[in-house]
């Protein structure tokens, strides 16, 4: 159970991850890969998403040199938290 929930937080985190880069270093959205990071991550973001300011968002094809999105670092604390208790409780800490 606990290597589980370590594998199922740990691809979330490594999601969210590449999603923060991306955005961060102005990714190309319309690549193929960094467009399906940010289909697979928007779920786990889109919960904390203006907690700490407005997004932006570009339309598609529009050049966007780089973005740092508060609500993927958010996302990726929480998720991390969470995961380390959940971890923590099922050893019986």
């Amino acid at each position: 159970m606990t290597s589980l929930v370590s594998v199922i937080f740990g691809a979330i985190e490594l999601v969210l991850g590449f999603r923060f880069v991306f955005l961060i270093l102005g990714a190309n959205p319309t690549a193929p890969f960094v467009d399906w990071i940010y289909d697979i991550s928007t779920p786990f973001v889109a919960p904390f998403a203006g907690i700490l300011g407005q997004s932006v968002v570009a339309p598609v094809g529009t050049v966007v040199n780089s973005i740092f999105d508060p609500s993927t670092l958010i996302a990726i604390v929480v998720f991390a938290s969470l995961g380390g208790l959940l971890v923590a409780f099922s050893r019986g800490r």
